[in-house]
């Protein structure tokens, strides 16, 4: 077909479509060909001021030291809440005590810690005493129910 026009799908004829070349871009360039240079103007040195190094000196906060003091806290809270356990309650309000006196004698810096250890360890003692006192009661209560007293 020596025809400029091609058959489309539903029969009509359309022509090719045909994109002009641009003639403002160059070729590109062949083996041995060199490629122009552009000129650019000089570019200017421009003093820059560079101030002289400071010292720094970088001051690290020292290290809070609440070990003893957090753990009387702790082991005081959990013999308030034990304090039901009377041997259990002791073992750790005694504990909490210990850590508490440790924590004010090293001078640790926040003695908030240590001084609630020492109230609530304080706390459980009565506690303890007051639970001990109860069931002492009640076992002596249940022991003279069985006699008669005449």
């Amino acid at each position: 077909m020596t025809d400029s026009t091609t058959p489309s799908l539903a029969g009509e004829s359309v022509a090719p479509e045909q994109t002009p070349v641009p003639q403002s871009v160059p070729a590109p360039p062949f083996a041995g060909q060199q490629i122009p240079q552009q000129q650019y103007a000089p570019v200017q040195q421009i003093p820059v001021f560079i101030p002289p190094a400071q010292n720094v000196f970088i001051v690290k906060p020292a290290p809070s030291k609440k070990g003893f003091g957090v753990t009387s806290m702790i082991l005081g809270i959990s013999a308030v809440i034990f304090s039901w356990t009377a041997i259990f309650a002791f073992i750790l309000l005694v504990c909490a005590l210990v850590f508490g006196a440790i924590s004010l004698k090293k001078g640790e810096t926040p003695r908030g810690f240590a001084i609630t250890g020492i109230v609530l360890g304080s706390i459980a003692v009565l506690l303890v005493l007051v639970i001990i006192a109860i069931i002492a009661m009640f076992v002596g209560a249940v022991a003279t129910v069985g006699t008669v007293g005449y």
